[in-house]
């Protein structure tokens, strides 16, 4: 024992000395060397076993301020994403937002008040209750067609806006109304009757679409079920203005409107003299010209602009702050953001996973707090499109388009008839 006491530091003539002489200073290292090496362990034990950690995830914004789902896994493939689903749990803050609501077909009425309500507030005056007009991908197209949208707001309205006291309904005197339908992929500009630029422009960063590289010019939209469906009104020079008044007594609200083939936020597809963009060519001057109406509009873009080259989520986000401000800047009273619904499964060899999906949805809900909230309102179809049958990677069935076009011409027509 004397040995072993004698061999010991803490024993040794220097070590004692220096420990007298320093006693307090020495005890602050050892606390502060304790307390960094209980952290570095912890820290190094939980990134190894939380799943949800990933530092290629730190790269990409949260799931969603209405959907804190923490309990997810991600892949280090092609693209980071979610392996599971995202937990149906929403935030009661989010779900009493003014802008926002949630939509299911199973309960769709907090989201028909809310849309009722706001729409029916802002807009200008009644006639632009009665315009409404669809603007996306094929997703939006199959919406269009799959339910009765386009026989209500199509074919149902031709008929009654070529009568007299139905053009009066909408402050058209005397118009001329017949439907419009553009299947074309490639040179929109004689499809929209659109003049041709003096020269073609490539697409720049964030705009679409993918540049073909043989034949600049050959700028086509990629999206081949996007066929736009729409009514196009001119006045009748050959008519008097001159109205009785029973005429206009009996006149009964009409629903009309379109489906616009728009799948990018930015993109140069359809270029003029005036506008180097698809969305300034339509917006200003296709149907500023050709829809006397200012309309609700129910937009969805996303889909398309994952798959465009450096696409970032915050390049996206700048790319719908300026789609926005230009519908609303002649042709949209009101517009319906539609958020993209969740793709079929975790397939990281697509552009559009999961995580990335509802990561840029999130970017743009953000976006809108600020002044354009007050004209746009979000529906939120996230969480229903996790449970519903798919029809492949992105689209889903029938039946989902049939509940959600449902859903649009109640909405339609309850603005339209107080």
């Amino acid at each position: 024992m004397q040995g072993e006491n004698q061999g010991s530091w803490n024993q040794h003539p220097f070590f004692s000395a220096l420990f007298r002489r320093h006693r307090y200073v020495v005890g602050i290292l050892l606390l502060v060397g304790t307390f960094v090496f209980y952290w570095t362990g912890r820290s190094i034990s939980t990134r190894g076993t939380d799943a949800s950690w990933n530092p290629q995830v730190d790269t990409v914004k949260s799931i969603s301020n209405f959907n804190k789902a923490d309990n997810h896994t991600t892949t280090t493939t092609n693209y980071v994403d979610t392996t599971t689903t995202i937990t149906k749990s929403t935030t009661a803050v989010a779900s009493t937002k003014e802008d926002y609501c949630i939509w299911s077909p199973s309960s769709p009425r907090n989201c028909q008040k809310v849309l009722h309500d706001r729409i029916a507030q802002q807009t200008v005056s009644s006639s632009a209750r009665y315009s409404w007009l669809f603007f996306g991908d094929s997703t939006v197209a199959q919406l269009w067609y799959t339910s009765s949208l386009q026989n209500l707001l199509v074919d149902l309205a031709v008929t009654q806006l070529q009568e007299q006291e139905g053009a009066q309904c909408v402050s058209l005197s005397h118009t001329n109304c017949h439907s419009v339908r553009i299947s074309q992929q490639c040179h929109l500009n004689q499809a929209y009757n659109l003049s041709l630029p003096r020269h073609w422009e490539s697409p720049r960063l964030g705009e679409g679409p993918a540049k073909n590289a043989t034949d600049p010019t050959e700028l086509c939209l990629g999206c081949h079920s996007c066929h736009s469906s729409f009514i196009q009104c001119s006045p009748n020079r050959n008519s008097y203005n001159n109205t009785p008044a029973s005429n206009r007594n009996i006149c009964r609200p009409i629903l009309y409107g379109g489906y616009i083939a728009m799948p990018f936020a930015r993109d140069v597809i359809l270029q003029t003299p005036h506008y180097r963009t698809s969305q300034e060519n339509l917006l200003l001057e296709y149907l500023t010209t050709n829809n006397q109406q200012q309309s609700i509009c129910v937009v969805r873009t996303g889909l398309h602009d994952m798959a465009l080259p450096d696409m970032t989520q915050s390049l996206f986000v700048s790319n719908v702050q300026w789609y926005l401000r230009l519908l609303l800047r002649r042709v949209c009273a009101h517009v319906i953001w539609l958020q993209n619904t969740a793709p079929s499964a975790n397939a990281t060899k697509y552009p559009q996973t999961m995580e990335r999906v509802r990561a840029y949805d999130e970017g743009v809900y953000d976006a809108l707090q600020q002044p354009l909230s007050d004209q746009v309102t979000t529906v939120d179809v996230w969480e229903a499109s996790l449970q519903a049958q798919h029809a492949d990677h992105i689209h889903l069935t029938s039946d989902w388009n049939r509940a959600l076009g449902m859903f649009f011409v109640k909405l339609a027509t309850k603005l339209t008839v107080p």
